[in-house]
Protein backbone atom coordinates (compact mmCIF):
# COMPACT_ATOMS: atom_id res chain seq x y z
CA UNK A 1 0.00 0.00 0.00
CA UNK A 2 2.96 2.38 1.27
CA UNK A 3 4.62 1.48 -2.31
CA UNK A 4 1.60 2.42 -4.23
CA UNK A 5 1.40 6.04 -2.75
CA UNK A 6 5.30 6.77 -2.57
CA UNK A 7 4.68 5.65 -6.66
CA UNK A 8 1.90 8.03 -6.90
CA UNK A 9 3.70 10.62 -5.04
CA UNK A 10 6.63 10.73 -7.39
CA UNK A 11 4.35 10.84 -10.61
CA UNK A 12 2.77 13.80 -9.51
CA UNK A 13 6.32 15.25 -8.40
CA UNK A 14 7.60 14.55 -11.72
CA UNK A 15 4.74 15.81 -14.21
CA UNK A 16 4.18 19.24 -11.80
CA UNK A 17 8.16 19.70 -11.88
CA UNK A 18 8.31 19.19 -15.51
CA UNK A 19 9.39 23.09 -17.30
CA UNK A 20 7.24 24.19 -20.40
CA UNK A 21 9.57 25.37 -22.84
CA UNK A 22 7.23 27.54 -24.21
CA UNK A 23 7.61 30.24 -21.25
CA UNK A 24 11.22 30.11 -21.29
CA UNK A 25 13.06 33.15 -21.75
CA UNK A 26 15.48 32.16 -24.38
CA UNK A 27 12.40 31.47 -26.67
CA UNK A 28 10.96 33.91 -29.12
CA UNK A 29 7.94 33.18 -30.55
CA UNK A 30 4.56 35.32 -31.64
CA UNK A 31 4.01 38.36 -30.00
CA UNK A 32 3.16 38.07 -26.08
CA UNK A 33 -0.52 39.62 -26.00
CA UNK A 34 -0.22 39.74 -21.87
CA UNK A 35 2.32 41.95 -21.98
CA UNK A 36 1.82 45.78 -20.74
CA UNK A 37 3.45 47.98 -23.24
CA UNK A 38 2.92 51.57 -24.57
CA UNK A 39 3.77 52.88 -27.14
CA UNK A 40 5.03 56.79 -27.08
CA UNK A 41 4.61 59.08 -29.77
CA UNK A 42 7.44 60.15 -32.75
CA UNK A 43 6.05 63.72 -33.17
CA UNK A 44 7.33 64.72 -29.38
CA UNK A 45 10.01 67.13 -28.50
CA UNK A 46 12.61 63.77 -28.65
CA UNK A 47 12.50 60.72 -30.88
CA UNK A 48 11.42 57.90 -28.72
CA UNK A 49 11.83 55.29 -31.76
CA UNK A 50 14.64 53.04 -29.95
CA UNK A 51 12.70 52.92 -27.07
CA UNK A 52 9.28 51.83 -28.98
CA UNK A 53 11.84 49.06 -31.39
CA UNK A 54 13.58 47.54 -27.78
CA UNK A 55 9.73 46.90 -26.78
CA UNK A 56 8.64 45.79 -29.75
CA UNK A 57 11.63 42.75 -29.50
CA UNK A 58 11.33 42.63 -25.63
CA UNK A 59 7.57 41.76 -26.36
CA UNK A 60 8.20 38.24 -28.00
CA UNK A 61 9.24 37.01 -24.84
CA UNK A 62 6.51 35.47 -22.87
CA UNK A 63 8.27 35.81 -19.25
CA UNK A 64 7.79 39.56 -19.35
CA UNK A 65 4.68 41.05 -18.25
CA UNK A 66 6.04 44.71 -18.67
CA UNK A 67 8.16 46.89 -20.47
CA UNK A 68 8.87 50.43 -19.59
CA UNK A 69 11.37 52.65 -21.82
CA UNK A 70 12.69 55.93 -22.60
CA UNK A 71 15.51 56.87 -24.41
CA UNK A 72 17.46 60.60 -25.13
CA UNK A 73 19.88 60.91 -28.07
CA UNK A 74 22.63 58.87 -26.55
CA UNK A 75 21.08 56.80 -23.40
CA UNK A 76 18.33 54.09 -23.59
CA UNK A 77 16.39 53.19 -20.34
CA UNK A 78 14.77 49.83 -20.18
CA UNK A 79 12.60 47.90 -17.70
CA UNK A 80 11.17 45.14 -17.39
CA UNK A 81 9.04 43.28 -15.03
CA UNK A 82 8.98 39.53 -15.12
CA UNK A 83 6.11 36.55 -14.45
CA UNK A 84 6.42 35.97 -10.60
CA UNK A 85 6.71 32.75 -11.42
CA UNK A 86 10.20 32.92 -13.15
CA UNK A 87 12.01 35.60 -10.98
CA UNK A 88 13.99 32.52 -9.51
CA UNK A 89 16.21 32.82 -12.81
CA UNK A 90 16.00 36.71 -12.44
CA UNK A 91 19.61 37.54 -12.87
CA UNK A 92 20.37 35.19 -15.95
CA UNK A 93 17.06 36.28 -17.83
CA UNK A 94 18.31 40.18 -16.91
CA UNK A 95 21.74 39.57 -18.25
CA UNK A 96 20.30 37.95 -21.39
CA UNK A 97 18.17 40.39 -22.33
CA UNK A 98 20.67 42.93 -21.71
CA UNK A 99 23.18 41.71 -23.70
CA UNK A 100 20.72 41.57 -26.49
CA UNK A 101 19.39 44.96 -26.27
CA UNK A 102 23.26 46.56 -25.99
CA UNK A 103 23.81 44.56 -29.41
CA UNK A 104 20.70 45.80 -30.65
CA UNK A 105 21.67 49.23 -30.06
CA UNK A 106 25.47 49.88 -30.61
CA UNK A 107 25.12 53.59 -30.90
CA UNK A 108 23.63 54.56 -27.11
CA UNK A 109 24.53 53.59 -24.24
CA UNK A 110 21.67 50.67 -22.83
CA UNK A 111 20.74 50.69 -19.31
CA UNK A 112 18.48 47.68 -18.29
CA UNK A 113 16.74 46.88 -15.41
CA UNK A 114 13.89 44.44 -13.61
CA UNK A 115 14.08 46.99 -11.01
CA UNK A 116 10.17 48.20 -9.79
CA UNK A 117 11.44 51.19 -8.67
CA UNK A 118 12.75 51.96 -12.24
CA UNK A 119 10.01 50.51 -13.80
CA UNK A 120 7.05 52.43 -11.73
CA UNK A 121 9.68 55.80 -12.78
CA UNK A 122 9.55 55.01 -16.25
CA UNK A 123 5.51 54.08 -16.30
CA UNK A 124 5.35 57.99 -14.95
CA UNK A 125 8.14 59.35 -17.77
CA UNK A 126 6.06 57.37 -19.86
CA UNK A 127 3.18 59.26 -19.47
CA UNK A 128 4.53 62.59 -19.23
CA UNK A 129 6.27 61.88 -22.36
CA UNK A 130 2.65 61.02 -24.62
CA UNK A 131 1.35 64.49 -22.41
CA UNK A 132 4.16 66.49 -24.00
CA UNK A 133 4.62 67.49 -20.50
CA UNK A 134 8.60 66.80 -20.82
CA UNK A 135 11.27 69.21 -22.56
CA UNK A 136 14.38 67.43 -23.96
CA UNK A 137 16.65 69.22 -21.02
CA UNK A 138 14.15 67.57 -18.29
CA UNK A 139 13.92 64.30 -20.20
CA UNK A 140 17.67 64.13 -19.89
CA UNK A 141 17.63 65.07 -16.18
CA UNK A 142 14.94 62.16 -15.23
CA UNK A 143 16.71 59.67 -16.94
CA UNK A 144 20.25 60.11 -16.15
CA UNK A 145 18.50 60.27 -12.12
CA UNK A 146 17.34 56.95 -12.97
CA UNK A 147 20.28 55.41 -14.89
CA UNK A 148 22.04 56.42 -11.44
CA UNK A 149 19.34 54.95 -9.14
CA UNK A 150 19.67 51.74 -11.42
CA UNK A 151 23.08 51.63 -10.37
CA UNK A 152 22.71 52.47 -6.56
CA UNK A 153 23.44 49.30 -4.10
CA UNK A 154 20.62 48.98 -1.34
Amino acid sequence: MYRIILMIGFIFLFVGCNANSNTDTSQQGEKNNDIELTEISNTKTVDQQPSNQAKQVLQKYTNITKVKAANTSKLLLIAIDIKHSKRFSLKKTEQYLAKKMKKDFPDMKVEFSTDQKIVLELDQLEKDLQANKVSNKELKKRLKKLAKLKNEKT
